[in-house]
């Protein structure tokens, strides 16, 4: 299922200084429908981790691409405590995805 296509959820991505990357997604919950607002800042190390290796260089070392169209990212509904039956103590109904979210380009599209 493409939430970002089914209009069920919106998201971004945007290169901010120092190699850090800022994603926000806003929508709803697939599982339960409540409200999804997640503004999330993703350090150097963490970043680097989600993007796909573009290949040996001639050390034979993997480069990983710090720029690039779209970022994944975890994403887990956190809705007030008590609605759902079963859910986790913390909050939320229980439901962790990971979602593509596409970057911004610097003048805002």
């Amino acid at each position: 299922m493409d939430l970002l296509k089914e209009g069920l959820l919106h998201g971004q991505a945007r290169h901010a200084p120092h190699q850090v990357v800022v994603t926000h997604v806003w929508g709803h919950c697939p599982r339960c429908k409540h409200r999804i607002d997640v503004l999330q800042t993703h350090h150097p190390a963490s970043a680097r981790e989600h993007d796909p290796p573009s290949g040996p260089s001639a050390g034979g070392e993997q480069h990983v691409p710090l720029r690039r169209e779209t970022f994944v990212l975890a994403v887990t509904c956190a809705c007030p405590t008590g609605l759902h039956p079963g859910a986790p103590e913390a909050g939320g109904c229980g439901v962790s995805f990971r979602i593509e979210v596409p970057f911004m380009d610097q003048d805002g599209s």
